[in-house]
């Protein structure tokens, strides 16, 4: 067994391995799968100016840019939620985050009214803005690394392995692993445990005392409340939008996309 643990994607992401295997095989394979979670935040970060999301946002309403293939999977993957959830998943929640204080200013500010639906996917994995608007994939983007990881990891011949991102991670091989759901109202309480093989598991949550990034959009104010939601699903990309999904959708709607992708939901309050 062999743990490591580095700052990334705007929290702590811890990476475990057991393999019969020399310990430098295991820091090597580590080491890329710590290369490809960088890869994503270089591409994705909201607070980077440089990243490739931060130009998007600044000029894509003018022209259509071309992007990482990264890049275009995960907007590809958030447009497709946003759908599926009639707008209760929304990747351009930026320009609200940016007026409310929860993320720092672009050059100028990003007018009100964008929605997913004025983001244009098109052909040469190109993207055009039909108004200026704020992509904040912060809610999908870090599931994603988590999976990029795992299968970094089981391409190098790794089969056990747990991949955490502050609560979103993503488990494999034989085995499993047993995992702790935090209590909202007493967060250094374990309340729940459950046991993960091959699959992932993200969490939402709002604690007592903590400035909520969660903004529901139907309100369009940050989400308050002492609530937890897990949502268990094949993909970490997939349960991280998911649990945004559960959160903010009318509950029919919200279990008809669980349904459809064979996801499970876990609610604490």
């Amino acid at each position: 067994m062999l743990r490591r643990a580095r700052a990334l994607l705007g929290t702590r992401v811890e990476i475990s391995v057991l393999a019969e295997a020399p310990h430098s095989r295991l820091h090597a394979a580590i080491d890329a799968a710590f290369a490809e979670m960088e890869r994503i935040h270089q591409l994705m970060s909201c607070q980077d100016a440089q990243s490739e999301l931060s130009r998007l946002n600044r000029s894509a309403h003018r022209e259509a840019m071309p992007v990482d293939g990264h890049t275009f999977t995960v907007l590809t993957r958030a447009l497709q939620f946003a759908q599926l959830s009639d707008g209760a998943f929304d990747p351009c929640v930026g320009g609200r985050l940016e007026r409310l204080g929860l993320l720092p200013s672009l050059d100028a500010p990003t007018p009100p009214g964008a929605r997913w639906s004025d983001i244009e996917l098109l052909d040469g994995q190109r993207v055009r803005f039909a108004r200026a608007s704020r992509l904040d994939l912060s809610g999908i983007a870090k599931g994603y690394a988590v999976d990029l990881a795992v299968e970094c990891l089981q391409q190098r011949g790794i089969e056990s392995v747990m991949v955490n991102a502050g609560g979103d991670l993503r488990v494999a091989g034989p085995n499993g692993f047993q995992i702790g759901l935090r209590d909202p109202r007493l967060p250094a309480r374990i309340a729940h445990a459950l046991h993960l093989r091959h699959c992932a598991l993200a969490t939402s949550a709002a604690y007592p005392k903590v400035p909520s990034t969660l903004l529901d959009v139907r309100r369009d104010r940050p989400w308050r409340g002492c609530r937890s939601i897990s949502v268990r699903a094949a993909q970490c990309m997939d349960a991280d939008a998911l649990t945004k999904v559960v959160l903010f959708a009318p509950r029919p709607l919200a279990e008809a996309v669980l349904a459809s992708l064979d996801a499970t939901a876990f609610a604490m309050a």
